[in-house]
Protein backbone atom coordinates (compact mmCIF):
# COMPACT_ATOMS: atom_id res chain seq x y z
CA UNK A 1 0.00 0.00 0.00
CA UNK A 2 1.37 3.41 -0.74
CA UNK A 3 0.35 7.06 0.16
CA UNK A 4 1.01 9.91 -2.20
CA UNK A 5 1.52 13.38 -0.47
CA UNK A 6 0.83 16.43 -2.38
CA UNK A 7 2.63 19.63 -0.32
CA UNK A 8 1.55 23.00 -1.57
CA UNK A 9 3.80 25.48 -0.64
CA UNK A 10 2.21 28.21 1.63
CA UNK A 11 2.67 31.74 -0.43
CA UNK A 12 4.79 34.52 1.72
CA UNK A 13 2.97 37.74 3.00
CA UNK A 14 2.20 40.53 0.02
CA UNK A 15 4.76 43.26 -0.18
CA UNK A 16 3.59 46.44 1.20
CA UNK A 17 4.64 50.20 2.01
CA UNK A 18 4.11 49.80 5.80
CA UNK A 19 3.74 53.50 6.56
CA UNK A 20 2.03 56.24 4.09
CA UNK A 21 1.62 59.82 5.53
CA UNK A 22 -0.85 61.60 4.03
CA UNK A 23 -2.82 65.20 4.41
CA UNK A 24 -6.01 65.62 5.30
CA UNK A 25 -8.64 65.26 2.36
CA UNK A 26 -6.06 64.35 -0.17
CA UNK A 27 -8.12 62.96 -3.17
CA UNK A 28 -6.51 59.58 -4.97
CA UNK A 29 -4.95 57.76 -1.90
CA UNK A 30 -3.70 54.16 -2.86
CA UNK A 31 -3.95 51.45 -0.38
CA UNK A 32 -2.13 49.02 -2.95
CA UNK A 33 0.08 45.13 -2.41
CA UNK A 34 2.17 43.37 -4.82
CA UNK A 35 2.36 39.47 -4.70
CA UNK A 36 1.90 36.42 -6.93
CA UNK A 37 -1.79 35.30 -5.78
CA UNK A 38 -4.66 37.21 -5.50
CA UNK A 39 -5.50 38.97 -2.11
CA UNK A 40 -7.39 38.90 0.53
CA UNK A 41 -8.09 41.99 2.27
CA UNK A 42 -8.90 42.15 6.18
CA UNK A 43 -9.82 45.07 8.87
CA UNK A 44 -8.31 43.19 11.45
CA UNK A 45 -4.60 40.97 12.29
CA UNK A 46 -6.28 38.04 12.43
CA UNK A 47 -9.82 36.36 12.35
CA UNK A 48 -12.77 37.61 10.46
CA UNK A 49 -13.81 37.07 6.14
CA UNK A 50 -11.41 37.97 3.86
CA UNK A 51 -12.06 40.91 1.06
CA UNK A 52 -11.45 40.20 -2.72
CA UNK A 53 -12.31 43.77 -3.00
CA UNK A 54 -9.24 46.73 -2.84
CA UNK A 55 -10.72 48.93 0.04
CA UNK A 56 -11.20 52.39 -0.63
CA UNK A 57 -9.86 54.99 1.68
CA UNK A 58 -11.19 57.64 3.11
CA UNK A 59 -9.25 61.05 4.40
CA UNK A 60 -11.41 62.90 6.17
CA UNK A 61 -10.65 62.08 9.32
CA UNK A 62 -7.63 62.78 10.61
CA UNK A 63 -5.91 59.73 13.05
CA UNK A 64 -3.67 56.63 12.39
CA UNK A 65 -5.57 53.68 10.37
CA UNK A 66 -4.44 50.42 9.49
CA UNK A 67 -5.77 47.61 6.65
CA UNK A 68 -4.28 44.44 6.45
CA UNK A 69 -3.71 41.63 3.46
CA UNK A 70 -3.00 38.33 2.91
CA UNK A 71 -2.35 36.43 -0.74
CA UNK A 72 -3.98 32.92 -1.39
CA UNK A 73 -3.26 30.24 -3.82
CA UNK A 74 -6.67 28.85 -3.46
CA UNK A 75 -5.31 26.06 -1.22
CA UNK A 76 -3.38 28.45 1.11
CA UNK A 77 -2.95 31.82 2.50
CA UNK A 78 -0.04 33.65 3.72
CA UNK A 79 0.31 35.71 6.76
CA UNK A 80 -1.21 39.26 6.59
CA UNK A 81 0.85 42.44 5.90
CA UNK A 82 -0.07 45.47 7.69
CA UNK A 83 -0.65 49.05 5.89
CA UNK A 84 -0.57 52.01 8.16
CA UNK A 85 -1.93 55.41 6.61
CA UNK A 86 -1.11 58.34 8.68
CA UNK A 87 -3.61 61.40 8.08
CA UNK A 88 -1.92 64.47 9.55
CA UNK A 89 -4.33 67.22 9.61
CA UNK A 90 -5.16 70.20 7.48
CA UNK A 91 -5.22 73.87 8.30
CA UNK A 92 -7.96 75.11 8.81
CA UNK A 93 -8.21 79.09 7.68
CA UNK A 94 -12.16 78.59 7.65
CA UNK A 95 -13.98 80.29 4.83
CA UNK A 96 -13.48 83.26 2.77
CA UNK A 97 -13.48 86.72 4.42
CA UNK A 98 -14.86 90.09 3.15
CA UNK A 99 -12.78 92.69 5.74
CA UNK A 100 -14.38 96.43 5.18
CA UNK A 101 -11.99 99.47 6.12
CA UNK A 102 -13.10 102.51 7.88
CA UNK A 103 -11.94 105.71 6.12
CA UNK A 104 -8.56 106.79 6.94
CA UNK A 105 -8.06 103.67 9.21
CA UNK A 106 -6.02 100.45 8.42
CA UNK A 107 -6.42 96.51 8.44
CA UNK A 108 -3.67 93.98 10.13
CA UNK A 109 -4.67 90.82 7.92
CA UNK A 110 -2.72 88.73 10.36
CA UNK A 111 -4.84 89.68 13.59
CA UNK A 112 -7.42 87.64 11.48
CA UNK A 113 -5.78 84.11 11.93
CA UNK A 114 -3.90 81.95 14.41
CA UNK A 115 -0.72 81.40 12.16
CA UNK A 116 2.18 80.52 15.33
CA UNK A 117 2.53 76.87 14.54
CA UNK A 118 2.19 77.87 10.27
CA UNK A 119 4.37 78.65 7.60
CA UNK A 120 2.32 81.47 5.26
CA UNK A 121 2.74 83.24 2.52
CA UNK A 122 0.71 86.41 1.53
CA UNK A 123 -0.06 87.66 -2.21
CA UNK A 124 -2.13 90.29 -3.98
CA UNK A 125 -2.13 89.68 -7.39
CA UNK A 126 -0.05 86.83 -7.39
CA UNK A 127 2.79 89.29 -6.19
CA UNK A 128 4.41 88.62 -2.64
CA UNK A 129 3.01 91.38 0.18
CA UNK A 130 5.93 91.41 3.31
CA UNK A 131 3.83 94.09 5.79
CA UNK A 132 0.11 93.10 6.20
CA UNK A 133 -0.07 94.46 9.00
CA UNK A 134 -0.99 98.08 7.20
CA UNK A 135 -3.47 97.61 4.85
CA UNK A 136 -5.36 100.46 3.37
CA UNK A 137 -6.43 99.87 -0.03
CA UNK A 138 -9.60 97.88 -1.70
CA UNK A 139 -8.30 94.28 -3.04
CA UNK A 140 -8.24 90.71 -3.04
CA UNK A 141 -5.54 89.33 -0.33
CA UNK A 142 -4.53 85.86 -0.56
CA UNK A 143 -2.94 83.69 2.54
CA UNK A 144 -1.44 79.78 1.88
CA UNK A 145 -0.47 78.56 4.43
CA UNK A 146 1.22 75.04 5.73
CA UNK A 147 2.31 72.38 8.66
CA UNK A 148 5.27 71.26 9.12
CA UNK A 149 4.13 67.94 7.35
CA UNK A 150 3.49 70.13 4.31
CA UNK A 151 -0.38 70.66 4.82
CA UNK A 152 -1.81 73.48 3.24
CA UNK A 153 -4.90 75.36 3.38
CA UNK A 154 -5.95 78.43 1.43
CA UNK A 155 -8.44 81.37 1.54
CA UNK A 156 -8.72 85.11 0.43
CA UNK A 157 -9.32 88.14 2.24
CA UNK A 158 -11.53 90.83 0.00
CA UNK A 159 -10.63 93.80 1.44
CA UNK A 160 -13.19 97.52 0.96
CA UNK A 161 -12.00 100.76 2.27
CA UNK A 162 -15.17 102.60 2.61
CA UNK A 163 -15.83 106.30 1.49
CA UNK A 164 -15.32 108.57 3.66
CA UNK A 165 -17.47 109.78 6.50
CA UNK A 166 -17.87 113.11 6.71
CA UNK A 167 -20.02 114.97 9.76
CA UNK A 168 -22.25 117.87 9.53
CA UNK A 169 -23.37 119.99 12.47
CA UNK A 170 -24.96 122.49 10.91
CA UNK A 171 -23.93 126.54 11.16
CA UNK A 172 -23.41 128.44 14.41
CA UNK A 173 -26.33 129.74 15.08
CA UNK A 174 -27.72 132.30 17.77
CA UNK A 175 -30.85 131.43 20.24
CA UNK A 176 -33.32 133.24 22.54
CA UNK A 177 -32.53 131.77 26.19
CA UNK A 178 -34.79 129.00 26.82
CA UNK A 179 -36.63 128.54 23.26
CA UNK A 180 -36.50 125.93 21.41
CA UNK A 181 -34.30 126.14 18.41
CA UNK A 182 -33.56 123.38 15.98
CA UNK A 183 -30.26 122.20 15.30
CA UNK A 184 -29.13 120.48 11.81
CA UNK A 185 -26.84 117.65 11.41
CA UNK A 186 -26.54 115.52 8.24
CA UNK A 187 -23.82 112.99 7.21
CA UNK A 188 -24.49 109.50 8.63
CA UNK A 189 -26.88 106.80 9.13
CA UNK A 190 -27.16 107.14 12.66
CA UNK A 191 -26.65 110.52 14.85
CA UNK A 192 -25.34 111.49 18.56
CA UNK A 193 -25.79 114.45 19.78
CA UNK A 194 -23.16 116.14 23.33
CA UNK A 195 -23.99 117.26 25.30
CA UNK A 196 -27.56 115.70 25.63
CA UNK A 197 -29.35 116.83 28.41
CA UNK A 198 -30.86 120.11 26.49
CA UNK A 199 -31.84 118.08 23.64
CA UNK A 200 -35.41 116.39 22.77
CA UNK A 201 -33.14 113.31 21.56
CA UNK A 202 -29.50 112.84 21.20
CA UNK A 203 -30.12 110.36 18.53
CA UNK A 204 -31.99 112.64 15.84
CA UNK A 205 -30.54 114.24 13.06
CA UNK A 206 -32.11 117.55 13.72
CA UNK A 207 -32.47 117.79 17.59
CA UNK A 208 -34.60 120.33 19.55
CA UNK A 209 -32.86 122.29 21.91
CA UNK A 210 -33.99 124.67 24.38
CA UNK A 211 -31.24 126.15 26.02
CA UNK A 212 -30.32 128.36 29.46
CA UNK A 213 -26.71 129.65 28.50
CA UNK A 214 -24.33 129.22 25.42
CA UNK A 215 -23.41 125.35 24.36
CA UNK A 216 -20.92 123.70 22.06
CA UNK A 217 -22.41 120.56 20.73
CA UNK A 218 -20.41 117.80 19.49
CA UNK A 219 -22.49 116.06 16.78
CA UNK A 220 -21.10 112.40 16.17
CA UNK A 221 -22.62 110.31 12.94
CA UNK A 222 -21.91 106.53 12.22
CA UNK A 223 -22.65 105.17 8.28
CA UNK A 224 -24.08 101.41 8.34
CA UNK A 225 -20.48 99.46 9.06
CA UNK A 226 -19.82 101.86 12.28
CA UNK A 227 -17.45 104.11 10.99
CA UNK A 228 -17.85 107.64 12.37
CA UNK A 229 -16.86 111.49 12.25
CA UNK A 230 -17.41 114.62 14.42
CA UNK A 231 -18.32 118.27 13.69
CA UNK A 232 -19.18 120.67 16.37
CA UNK A 233 -21.97 123.71 15.96
CA UNK A 234 -21.72 126.75 18.79
CA UNK A 235 -25.13 128.07 19.77
CA UNK A 236 -24.86 131.56 21.81
CA UNK A 237 -27.77 132.55 23.54
CA UNK A 238 -28.95 135.65 24.20
CA UNK A 239 -31.85 136.81 27.04
CA UNK A 240 -34.54 137.65 24.54
CA UNK A 241 -35.39 138.42 20.97
CA UNK A 242 -33.47 141.14 19.21
CA UNK A 243 -32.14 141.90 15.88
CA UNK A 244 -28.02 142.69 15.80
CA UNK A 245 -25.97 144.46 13.06
CA UNK A 246 -22.48 145.96 13.11
CA UNK A 247 -21.76 149.24 13.44
CA UNK A 248 -19.69 149.28 10.80
CA UNK A 249 -17.65 146.89 7.68
CA UNK A 250 -14.61 147.05 5.48
CA UNK A 251 -15.60 145.77 2.34
CA UNK A 252 -11.81 145.98 0.66
CA UNK A 253 -12.28 142.46 -0.60
CA UNK A 254 -9.88 140.87 2.90
CA UNK A 255 -12.53 138.27 2.91
CA UNK A 256 -13.13 140.00 6.21
CA UNK A 257 -15.91 141.73 7.35
CA UNK A 258 -16.28 142.55 3.27
CA UNK A 259 -20.23 142.09 3.63
CA UNK A 260 -22.94 143.26 6.42
CA UNK A 261 -26.01 142.08 7.08
CA UNK A 262 -28.23 141.63 10.11
CA UNK A 263 -28.14 138.91 12.81
CA UNK A 264 -31.85 137.89 13.63
CA UNK A 265 -32.43 136.28 17.42
CA UNK A 266 -35.44 134.70 18.04
CA UNK A 267 -36.86 135.94 15.32
CA UNK A 268 -38.03 133.79 12.87
CA UNK A 269 -38.77 136.02 9.26
CA UNK A 270 -37.04 139.21 8.03
CA UNK A 271 -39.59 141.51 6.11
CA UNK A 272 -37.03 144.10 4.68
CA UNK A 273 -33.82 145.08 5.05
CA UNK A 274 -32.83 148.44 2.88
CA UNK A 275 -29.72 150.67 2.92
CA UNK A 276 -29.82 154.80 2.49
CA UNK A 277 -27.19 157.28 1.75
CA UNK A 278 -26.75 160.47 3.34
CA UNK A 279 -28.61 161.79 0.07
CA UNK A 280 -31.34 159.58 0.55
CA UNK A 281 -31.22 157.17 -1.92
CA UNK A 282 -32.00 153.64 -1.46
CA UNK A 283 -28.98 151.88 -2.94
CA UNK A 284 -29.10 148.04 -1.17
CA UNK A 285 -32.71 146.07 -0.45
CA UNK A 286 -33.04 142.38 0.53
CA UNK A 287 -35.76 140.16 2.14
CA UNK A 288 -33.37 137.14 2.26
CA UNK A 289 -31.97 137.64 5.96
CA UNK A 290 -29.24 135.40 4.53
CA UNK A 291 -27.83 138.25 2.10
CA UNK A 292 -26.21 141.37 3.06
CA UNK A 293 -24.88 144.54 1.30
CA UNK A 294 -21.12 144.08 -0.09
CA UNK A 295 -20.24 148.04 -0.32
CA UNK A 296 -21.24 148.01 -4.23
CA UNK A 297 -24.09 150.30 -5.63
CA UNK A 298 -24.94 149.90 -9.16
CA UNK A 299 -21.28 147.85 -9.84
CA UNK A 300 -19.84 150.66 -8.20
CA UNK A 301 -17.81 151.04 -4.93
CA UNK A 302 -19.45 153.47 -2.70
CA UNK A 303 -17.48 156.12 -0.43
CA UNK A 304 -16.89 155.67 2.90
CA UNK A 305 -18.90 157.00 5.32
CA UNK A 306 -21.86 156.94 7.10
CA UNK A 307 -25.46 154.68 5.60
CA UNK A 308 -28.92 154.87 7.24
CA UNK A 309 -30.29 151.10 7.21
CA UNK A 310 -33.83 150.09 7.93
CA UNK A 311 -34.60 146.45 8.99
CA UNK A 312 -38.02 145.12 9.41
CA UNK A 313 -39.01 141.36 10.64
CA UNK A 314 -41.91 139.34 12.61
CA UNK A 315 -40.93 137.96 16.00
CA UNK A 316 -41.80 134.48 17.50
CA UNK A 317 -44.79 136.16 18.27
CA UNK A 318 -46.05 137.05 14.99
CA UNK A 319 -45.57 141.04 15.65
CA UNK A 320 -43.70 143.56 13.38
CA UNK A 321 -40.32 144.26 14.58
CA UNK A 322 -38.50 147.43 13.34
CA UNK A 323 -35.16 148.66 13.79
CA UNK A 324 -33.29 151.62 12.52
CA UNK A 325 -29.50 153.08 12.99
CA UNK A 326 -26.29 154.34 10.86
CA UNK A 327 -23.49 152.04 10.16
CA UNK A 328 -20.15 153.03 9.11
CA UNK A 329 -18.34 151.95 5.52
CA UNK A 330 -14.52 152.15 6.24
CA UNK A 331 -12.22 150.71 2.93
Amino acid sequence: RSLNLSVTLTPAPPQVNSMTTVCQYTQGVCIAASGVYPFLWYEYPSGGIGNTATPVFNTSLPGIFHYYVSQHNNECESERSIITIRVISKPDLGADKDLKICYGNVANLQSLFNLSTLQSTWTQNNLPINDISNINQTGVYQLVVSNSFGCKDTTKISVTLLPEVIANAGNDANAVQNEPIQLHGSGGSTYLWSPSYDLNNANYSNPIATLSESTLFVLTVYDHYGCSDQDTVNITVFKGADIFIPSAFTPNGDGLNDVIKPTLIGIPKMELFSIYNRYGNLIFETHDAGKGWNGFYRGMKQPEGNYVYIIKAIDQHGKLQIKKGTLLLLH
